[in-house]
């Protein structure tokens, strides 16, 4: 399966940020990207299946990270209004960082609001 099926793009006012889907109606994200949940819209899009079109969605759990820097947990994760039809991201097992598996992050930095060059790397095996 491709690993854009797995990603997402969330949109919450002016911010636009990257997520994964953990199940059908959840998905984990930074709480930076939703820190103007209270106020604006939120949608979430399936780059890897545009079929689904971009949802509407709230937020199940804030971590309280609002863009200051003492600000704790940067981790959100909101609910789609509708389950999603995509394979959730699975989670590696502990210790699985030492098995020289490739890291790939992905984004929406500012200025490449449809996502950026992701950046790649690989763990060090043991």
């Amino acid at each position: 399966m491709s690993t854009s099926a797995r990603h997402t793009r969330i949109v919450c006012g002016r911010e636009v940020g990257a997520g994964f889907p953990v199940s059908a109606r959840r998905v984990l994200t930074c709480a930076h990207v939703v820190r103007f949940s209270d106020t604006a819209e939120i949608t979430v899009a399936f780059p890897g299946r545009r079929d689904l079109g971009a949802v509407p969605a709230s937020v199940a759990v804030h971590g309280g990270r609002r863009g200051a820097a003492a600000d704790p947990g940067d981790l959100a994760v909101p609910e789609p209004a509708r389950e999603v039809d995509v394979t959730p991201a699975a989670f590696a097992p502990p210790g699985a960082e030492h098995g020289g598996a490739e890291l790939v992050a992905y984004g929406f930095p500012h200025g490449y609001d449809r996502g950026g060059s992701p950046p790649t790397g690989r763990c060090p095996g043991r």
